[in-house]
């Protein structure tokens, strides 16, 4: 249903003439979920501009999710995968048996050890105690949620 009606609204715009990439960068919608994929793997990758980039694009998404959800969104995101990246890149004896009990693919393995190798073991600690932080700031206290995000992930970027 929304490949086919993001079709037909390109069809309506070009007048009958060729549908050209220009044409789809310009009118195209890109999905909250695959912005926020995008995210994680641009987080993963340390690419700065590209991660604040795509960070403003969600946050401008009209999907009725206010800045605070959206931040809180993201972030878990992030601690989810940081999470898994700490436990492949300190899998060794006992950890080795939890992933294998976790069910994952080795595909999945590969890809998170992949990642993990942009990070420190002790800088994904790091910045999973940050998120812990944005977590209890963003609910208890009136701190712009952007702000204390970004500052966060230009630390965790560096």
């Amino acid at each position: 249903h929304y490949i086919h009606s993001e079709l037909q609204k390109f069809h309506a715009h070009s007048n009958g003439k060729e549908i050209t990439l220009e044409l789809i960068q310009q009118l195209g919608t890109k999905n909250a979920e695959l912005i926020i994929w995008d995210l994680v793997r641009a987080f993963e990758q340390k690419n700065k501009l590209r991660f604040f980039s795509l960070f403003e694009q969600f946050l401008n998404q009209p999907d009725g999710v206010d800045e605070k959800g959206k931040v809180i969104q993201v972030a878990s995101m992030i601690a989810e995968q940081l999470r898994a990246m700490l436990l492949v890149k300190t899998a060794r004896g006992e950890n080795s048996l939890i992933i294998n009990q976790l069910g994952w693919k080795p595909a999945r393995i590969q890809m998170v050890a992949r990642s993990a190798g942009s990070f420190s073991e002790q800088g994904i600690k790091d910045v999973l105690s940050k998120l812990e932080q944005l977590d209890v700031e963003i609910k208890s206290s009136a701190l712009p949620p952007q702000a204390l995000f970004t500052l966060i992930c230009t630390q965790a970027l560096a």
